[in-house]
């Protein structure tokens, strides 16, 4: 995994107001965490939704890109998390083989920002994509 990942790992704070959703409402509030335990990633969400509501998501994936189970119900049940480059992780969802989500992580040069979109492909021409982008919590 080494510096690819490393890059990503800590607690992001999402930048208000940088949220421009294709589908739903955007949160009023959130953060995104990134831990490594072995060789998994841990994905941690916690937002705000628009109606105030605390919402949460959690899943673990290895940067990998082999698809694994997901108990994702009648949306997803595998994933697969892949790494471009030292500022870009991404993850797709998959249902019965076929892909229906697509999450891409993108660093900034500075690696102190990180936009997040993604897209779900509900059809051939239907594909909504979510932008929302984080700046990283440093603690001193």
């Amino acid at each position: 995994m080494g510096v690819l990942v490393k890059n990503f790992l800590g607690k992001w704070a999402l930048m208000k107001g940088s949220c421009v959703y294709e589908q739903g409402l955007p949160p009023l509030d959130g953060q995104y965490r990134v831990t490594q335990k072995n060789k998994d990633i841990i994905f941690q969400m916690i937002w705000l939704d628009n109606s105030g509501e605390r919402q949460e998501f959690i899943f673990k994936s290895r940067p990998d890109g082999l698809a694994i189970p997901f108990a994702g119900g009648d949306l997803a049940d595998s994933l697969s998390t892949y790494k471009l480059s030292e500022r870009e992780l991404n993850t797709v969802a998959y249902k019965n083989g076929t892909r229906v989500m697509e999450v891409k992580r993108t660093l900034s040069n500075s690696l102190d920002q990180m936009t997040v979109s993604q897209t779900v492909f509900l059809s051939e021409s239907e594909k909504p994509t979510n932008w929302s982008s984080y700046s990283k919590i440093v603690i001193h």
